[in-house]
């Protein structure tokens, strides 16, 4: 699944997203790819998108220091090329998913 099968994203966003800051994208098979996000210490605010499960490609989500709340979204343990995720310092609540366990590659897991 690349960029462009996000619902509710034309093509100008989903091209304007890759140059974005924090945000790193590869092209395979003429299609770009998010493979890093990298949001830590933005002020960022609300619960973590559960569609943030379908960028598969991911390898990298750092979305610490800001304010998200509510839970973790199970979706994240649907991103099988994860190696990185922080989720430190977030006004996040209740368990940490069963799902989690699903992520064979994950090298590096902060919650607090």
């Amino acid at each position: 699944i690349g960029i462009k099968s996000l619902p509710g994203w034309d093509a100008g966003v989903r091209t304007a997203m890759c140059n974005w800051t924090g945000i790193t994208c590869n092209t395979v098979d003429g299609m770009q790819h998010v493979t890093d996000i990298m949001l830590y210490n933005k002020g960022l605010q609300g619960a973590i998108p559960p569609p943030i499960g379908s960028l598969v490609r991911l390898k990298s989500l750092d979305l610490s220091g800001n304010a998200f709340n509510g839970s973790i979204p199970t979706q994240i343990g649907n991103l099988d090329e994860l190696v990185f995720l922080s989720l430190l310092f977030n006004q996040l609540v209740g368990s940490i998913p069963e799902s989690l366990s699903n992520l064979a590659n994950l090298q590096t897991l902060k919650l607090s």
